[in-house]
Order: C-alpha cells, then sequence, then structure tokens
C-alpha cells in the first residue's frame, strides 16, 4: 500500500466517499435552480434526472465487471475520476460563456461510472 498503512487508507477512503456524497447532495440542491436559470422547465428537469438514474443503472454491471477485472484501487480511481468530470461539467454549466444546457444534457454521461461506494 506504499507509505500509509492499512488504517490510513482506510481512512482516506472514508473522506473521499463522505465528500462524494456531500457533493452529489449538493448538487441534488443545485439542479433545480440551475435548470431555470438556464430557461428549461419542470419537464427538461425530469429527463434529466432520469437519465442520470437510468445511466447509473446501466453503468452498474458495466463498473462491477472492470472492479473485478482490476481491483478496488482501480476502480476506486475510475469512480472518482468519473466524479470529477461530473462536477466539472455541472460547474461548468454554470459559466455564462459556455453553452450551459449543452452542459447540462452532457451532465449525465460520467454518472455511469460513479459508484465509489
Amino acid at each position: 500500500m506504499g507509505s500509509l498503512g492499512r488504517s490510513q487508507v482506510i481512512i482516506l477512503s472514508y473522506v473521499l466517499v463522505t465528500l462524494e456524497l456531500t457533493c452529489l447532495f449538493m448538487r441534488f440542491s443545485i439542479m433545480p435552480y440551475l435548470t431555470r436559470q438556464l430557461g428549461l422547465d419542470s419537464v427538461a428537469f425530469g429527463y434529466l434526472q432520469t437519465a442520470f438514474g437510468v445511466l447509473q443503472l446501466l453503468g452498474g454491471p458495466v463498473f462491477g465487471r472492470f472492479a473485478d477485472q482490476h481491483g478496488a484501487r482501480a476502480a476506486f480511481t475510475l469512480s472518482f475520476l468519473a466524479s470529477s468530470a461530473f462536477y466539472l461539467l455541472l460547474a461548468a454549466a454554470c459559466s455564462p460563456a459556455l453553452p450551459g444546457v449543452a452542459l447540462l444534457y452532457a451532465l449525465p454521461l460520467p454518472a455511469a461510472l460513479m459508484h465509489g461506494l
């Protein structure tokens, strides 16, 4: 495990998962406001939420197979990279210089690999 001991790796894993869950729940609070600011209606918001859930559902078996073949460390790395891409897209959607609506519709794509829990 390199220079980290087993207990330090476990603590680091808990801290990373706690950070991911905090960001995920903040996303649930931000999305309705952001979709209204970008001029989308509640139906479009429902499509975005549905796409997020469906991609997580379909990505679960793919992610599980990846974890079985490459190990837990690679799976955690992939999960946290997908989460980082997800939150960077969310932050970019808030920028007035970028096409926010297109970024919102691209937002669920990394969700297929966000299985850090």
